[in-house]
């Protein structure tokens, strides 16, 4: 079994430019914090190629498969795992402070929706504030009722400084992570996902 740590590497750096993109430009090093949010967020496990013996290869495609089948890596994509560490993060990161936390579940939902929902959704400060807020206050199921998320993303944005949102607002802002598949809605209680695999070769 050989793997291939070389498109590993590539997918790594892949996700990386999204999460820099994602970053305000204003933030002294950007590169730095895309890192740990990548480190904290992804994990990334290679492909893998399988020798075969001749005598027992199927031969698919014309035979543009040679005499190996490859196995595809993985990406596991965890919102629960960096929530955790977000308080680190904001420490040790230069030039971060507490009232711009939100930028590191911004970036990891823009990841996210890249890989995963790929919609054409415009995320902003109150999907990753929303976020970090539910899955802070989460029971032990990692289920919310939607008036508990509502009070807590409010409570989140106004200490640190932002404006709450409205009913309607908020719905919106559920509604879409909905989409994302972030999380699912069932008779007033959200579910938070805890991780998502993904396939790549």
């Amino acid at each position: 079994m050989e793997y291939d740590h070389k498109a590993a590497n590539t997918k790594h750096e892949e996700l990386l430019q999204i999460a820099i993109q994602a970053l305000p430009s204003s933030l002294a090093d950007r590169k730095d914090l895309g890192e740990k949010i990548v480190e904290g967020f992804v994990k990334i496990t290679p492909p893998a190629h399988e020798s075969r013996r001749i005598e027992s290869l199927t031969i698919e495609n014309a035979g543009q498969r040679g005499g190996s089948s490859v196995k595809p890596g993985n990406i596991l994509l965890s919102p629960k795992k960096l929530v955790k560490i977000l308080p680190d993060i904001v420490l040790t990161t230069a030039g971060l402070n507490s009232q711009q936390q939100w930028v590191i579940p911004f970036a990891m939902l823009h990841i996210w929706n890249t890989l995963w929902s790929n919609l054409t959704i415009e995320i902003d400060r109150s999907h990753a504030m929303a976020i970090v807020a539910m899955w802070t206050h989460r029971d032990s199921e990692d289920r919310i009722t939607e008036d508990e998320a509502f009070i807590n993303t409010n409570e989140l944005l106004e200490t640190n400084g932002f404006l709450p949102l409205s009913q309607a607002e908020f719905t919106k802002v559920i509604t879409e992570l909905g989409n994302m598949r972030c999380i699912e809605l069932d008779n007033g209680v959200i579910w938070l996902r805890e991780w998502v695999r993904l396939k790549y070769t």
